[in-house]
């Protein structure tokens, strides 16, 4: 299978290095408006393919994964000459409208969090995907077989609702992670002290129903704790705040979904 990738971010950085550890795949070349991006990238994972900065000069490939931040997707669109194989977007949140200029196109959304930095393994990841006619069917199955991810038809409402539970999720509980280390940095203690506490609270929520695996004060209804909490929170400085307005939202919704 012959692979072009659209894009030198997270996604196609853990696209770039599971293409390095299969001998079935050939990728044929990457794109990156700043050539410098796509030679990391390249030279990362001791890849050899062609770099280039021009839309109108990628190599021809069986799929072109567009793997660029969501509001690059409209513009790469537009540039893109018209390409014999299947060309998919990584995004959960944009139509497949937007390269309808194309024989064959879709959406290929591999639900997880990727950055540069971290290289995410594909195998076993749940991708979500969705294609505008059965012209690149084929394709797209060969592509999932060859990465071994578990791939799950879907809609543009579908993916956006999976987007803003995985914001849920992810982004705003990452928040409250940052919170709580700027509490313990506050009162002196090491943040490495939530450690196996996130840890324990992220595997019981994969394995059990999160409704059930709740846990704390306002799940028991414990008030006088409650209120030791916010005497605490009253001595906040202004910069943490946010803290005691989270407590009270927080605090309020368990107590009301766990009536005694």
């Amino acid at each position: 299978m012959k692979v072009t990738l659209i894009g030198s971010g997270g996604v196609a950085t853990s696209i770039a290095a599971a293409l390095a550890r299969h001998d079935a795949a050939s990728l044929c070349g990457i794109y990156s408006r700043q050539l410098t991006h796509a030679e990391t990238l390249r030279d990362r994972f001791a890849l050899a393919c062609p770099i280039t900065d021009s839309l109108q000069q990628i190599p021809a490939a069986d799929i072109y994964i567009i793997a660029v931040s969501d509001h690059a997707i409209k513009e790469v669109a537009t540039a893109l000459p018209p390409l014999d194989g299947l060309v998919v977007h990584t995004s959960a949140v944009t139509p497949i409208e937007c390269f309808c200029g194309q024989r064959a196109y879709g959406v290929w959304y591999p639900f997880n969090s990727f950055a540069k930095e971290v290289i995410v393994p594909l195998e076993g990841q749940k991708v979500l995907y969705q294609l505008a006619t059965d012209e690149g069917e084929t394709t797209l199955r060969q592509w999932n077989d060859l990465l071994q991810v578990e791939a799950i038809p879907s809609t543009l409402d579908q993916r956006l609702w999976l987007h803003l539970a995985g914001v849920l999720a992810s982004n705003c509980t990452n928040r409250l992670y940052t919170l709580s280390h700027r509490l313990l940095t506050q009162a002196g203690l090491p943040t490495d002290l939530l450690d196996g506490l996130i840890l324990r609270t992220a595997s019981k929520a994969t394995t059990i129903d999160p409704y059930a695996a709740q846990t704390g004060p306002a799940r028991r209804h414990d008030l006088e704790t409650i209120a030791r909490h916010r005497a605490l929170l009253e001595q906040l400085p202004e910069e943490l705040q946010e803290v005691s307005q989270l407590y009270n939202l927080f605090t309020e919704a368990i107590l009301d979904d766990y009536p005694l």
